[in-house]
């Protein structure tokens, strides 16, 4: 586990429109806010922005990398756009038009399982991307 499991759960989660938990990775990753702060800013307990945090080094990537990870990709995270879409309380894929049941947890297991071809060609733009940022910042 490392750094191309990071940028998959980053991934995933942008394309599952789970822009909340990015958002909170990056303030307190990033930012350094608290989780009690960054907990009453988004409606979401302190526990779970400490979980979503956790899932950082559940995927084994030290928290100075993950920093640098959601600073120099953050436009390009945020510019993903989500595959799924809610209408009249059903979960649909806009790429296979079908409804997501949510019997296996969430939209996220169906784009790993499905679409896992547009999660691997997202990741290894996103680490271009990534990349280019932080060669960028060097030479600058």
């Amino acid at each position: 586990m490392g750094l191309y499991e990071f940028l998959r759960y980053i991934v995933v989660r942008a394309l599952a429109g789970e822009q909340v938990k990015l958002l909170v990775l990056r303030d307190v990753v990033v930012r350094g806010d608290s989780p009690s702060i960054v907990a009453s800013r988004y409606g979401i307990s302190k526990h779970q922005v400490r979980g979503y945090v956790l899932r950082i080094s559940d995927n084994g990537v030290p928290m100075w990398m993950a920093r640098k990870i959601l600073d120099a990709g953050w436009k390009h995270i945020v510019s993903i756009e989500p595959i799924v879409e809610q209408r009249n309380g059903t979960i649909y894929c806009k790429l296979c038009r079908q409804p997501i049941t949510l019997r296996w947890g969430s939209a996220w297991f169906h784009i790993e399982r499905r679409h896992g071809n547009l999660v691997e060609h997202l990741v290894a733009e996103l680490a271009r991307r990534i990349r280019e940022e932080l060669r960028a910042r060097r030479c600058a």
